[in-house]
């Protein structure tokens, strides 16, 4: 703006010299006297006319001279502060606010250059602040971008399966753990609300774990991959809430279970495995004994037989009854070994605490050194609870075995083996200090097993429930046992307490909920009616003696037999006789091919 104003003053300058010669011409004229007569014809004009026509001009020029200094200062005072404040409304509109207006001595101007001076003043102001309004805005959307990647990455990245259901129950948040363990990818999923339907195909079971609002409510489901295996998730979720507690969705995370139960349930079939392992020499006395009864009647109906062609009908139901006795006492060890040896799913249902009580009893019986006396006073009350019956009896059994152990291979060398275990079942009416607060049953049963042996301090006693914690001498324990006790008990919901003083011995208290009347099953176990019928029945085993001793029973029950050796030729006679066989048993166990490949 400056150099305009000086380009516009140098190019003034010359006129206002000449202006100013010429108005001191005039000036002397009109002071020396002189007349100036100008006339309409040329002719008529004078010698003085002529003499002062240059003067006119000069004096002309000189009027001219005046209007343009009298311009110049208008130019000076109005017009250049105008164009200054033109140009500096266009360099503010062009965003440079840096104007700086000089004083004017108009006042009208003054103001205008003092206002653009201060909007000017205060345009910069606004758009610095505006500026950092701006910078912040940025970096907080770029916090905002930085922190849902970070979001997005922890819930990918989580190692639990971690899903969102909105309001009407459709995902919109499904993590790659999710997509791993159902084998249902984001995309599939996205937007759909018939999840759980592929997740649980079976109506009923989800129904019983899924509530409508989409909070799962168990803490072991078993859902469907898409590939078809069946995975564990143990469950936790919340239905979510807006500030006034309207429902807008649920969260649900769930961890996958799956290889946590398969390294449980192989740490448990190695404790039963052991726990078989330590009562094997009882066992194979017990079962010499029991093969002993029959062997030895057979022996001596032998003799008899041999001696005498006539035996009394007495004589023969004695000898008959006697094995029959002892084979049922062998059925009875040989289930109760496979009881405890097989591995099988968890079967809950109604069992009297009694009978697995008795069981564990005649194992110990025959299987323990006998040094160590077993009292069991029994318990005409039944005692019924909620449980898997061989679960309970291996947790009875792991106690008595550690009680026979504290009482024979843990005492002293300089000690005498020998002591006493004793067994009692009592209904627990007293739960104030027993019962955790954790649970809600009102009753318990306390199954009690208590020895006098060597007793534990109190440090072990803080880890006596710890996977792999033994005190026994290297080979005698894994330290699986009474941790797998501990699961099996909680998997009941029940709970365990420990009372022991060192050479005092050790008292284990078991506490399992009272099963309530209504839920308790009727016992077939009594029922021997002999049942009647007819029809083809079609009998696979591989033993000659049991397809006969079948055959015999079936066909004086009314049913026609027939058999098979293997599982092959079980085939090929069901593919030609299938419509006609009524009832058909096979053996498990077979050589060829298996009963459950048949």
């Amino acid at each position: 703006m400056n150099s305009t104003c000086n380009d516009e003053t140098q190019l003034l300058n010359p006129l206002e010299d000449l202006f100013k010669k010429s108005e001191g011409f005039l000036s002397r004229r009109f002071e020396s006297g002189g007349y100036i007569c100008l006339l309409p014809d040329y002719s008529m004009i004078n010698s003085i006319t002529f003499s002062v026509l240059p003067w006119i001009i000069f004096s002309l020029l000189g009027v001219i001279a005046a209007v343009y200094r009298i311009s110049n200062k208008m130019i000076r005072k109005i017009t250049l502060p105008i164009l200054n404040a033109v140009e500096a409304s266009a360099s503010m509109a062009e965003g440079d606010f840096n104007v700086d207006l000089p004083e004017s001595a108009i006042m009208e101007i003054n103001d205008m250059n003092r206002s653009l001076t201060y909007t000017a003043k205060n345009l910069k102001e606004l758009t610095l602040h505006l500026q950092g309004e701006r910078d912040d805005l940025a970096r907080s959307r770029e916090e905002i971008r930085s922190l849902s990647e970070f979001r997005e990455s922890i819930i990918d990245n989580a190692n639990i399966w971690l899903n969102v259901l909105d309001k009407d129950y459709r995902i919109i948040v499904w993590n790659k753990a999710a997509e791993e363990i159902s084998g249902y990818s984001k995309e599939e999923v996205m937007g759909s609300d018939n999840i759980w339907d592929l997740l649980y195909p079976d109506k009923e079971y989800r129904d019983s774990i899924v509530q409508r609002a989409g909070a799962i409510i168990n803490n072991g489901a078993v859902v469907m991959a898409k590939n078809g295996e069946e995975k564990t998730i143990s469950w936790y979720s919340k239905n979510l809430t807006d500030e006034e507690g309207i429902p807008t969705g649920s969260i649900a995370m769930g961890i996958d279970m799956t290889e946590k139960i398969k390294a449980e349930e192989t740490l448990q079939q190695a404790q039963k495995m052991e726990t078989v392992g330590v009562l094997a020499g009882g066992i194979a006395h017990d079962f010499n004994n029991i093969l002993m009864g029959i062997v030895g009647t057979l022996s001596l109906f032998e003799f008899k037989l041999s001696e005498s062609e006539n035996i009394s009908r007495d004589s023969v139901i004695k000898y008959i009854t006697t094995i029959q006795n002892s084979a049922e006492r062998a059925r009875d060890l040989v289930n109760r070994l496979l009881t405890l040896s097989r591995k099988q799913k968890l079967e809950l249902t109604s069992i009297d605490l009694n009978t697995a009580v008795q069981h564990v009893v005649k194992i110990c019986q025959g299987s323990f050194d006998k040094s160590i006396e077993i009292i069991y006073p029994e318990n005409s009350q039944p005692a019924y609870v909620y449980a898997d019956l061989s679960q309970i009896e291996q947790v009875i059994l792991n106690f008595c075995v550690n009680a026979s152990h504290a009482m024979t291979i843990m005492r002293p060398g300089n000690e005498k083996w020998g002591g006493t275990i004793t067994i009692s079942l009592n209904l627990s009416e007293e739960t104030k200090g027993t019962i955790p607060a954790n649970h809600t049953a009102d009753h318990f049963w306390q199954l009690s097993v208590s020895d006098t042996g060597v007793g534990m301090s109190r440090k072990v006693m803080r880890r006596i429930f710890d996977p792999f914690f033994t005190t026994k001498d290297k080979g005698a324990g894994t330290g699986l046992g009474l941790s797998m006790a501990y699961n099996i008990i909680k998997a009941h919901d029940g709970f365990i307490n420990v009372y022991s003083e060192p050479g005092e011995g050790s008292v284990f208290n078991i506490y399992l909920p009272v099963l309530k009347t209504e839920f308790i099953g009727h016992d077939r176990s009594e029922e021997t009616d002999i049942k009647y019928g007819s029809g083809l029945v079609f009998v696979v085993d591989d033993e000659e003696v049991n397809r006969d001793v079948a055959r015999m029973m079936l066909e004086d029950c009314g049913y026609h037999v027939i058999t098979a050796a293997d599982g092959a030729d079980a085939v090929k006679i069901y593919s030609e006789k299938w419509s006609d066989i009524k009832i058909l048993i096979v053996d498990i166990v077979m050589p060829l091919k298996s009963g459950d490949e048949t």
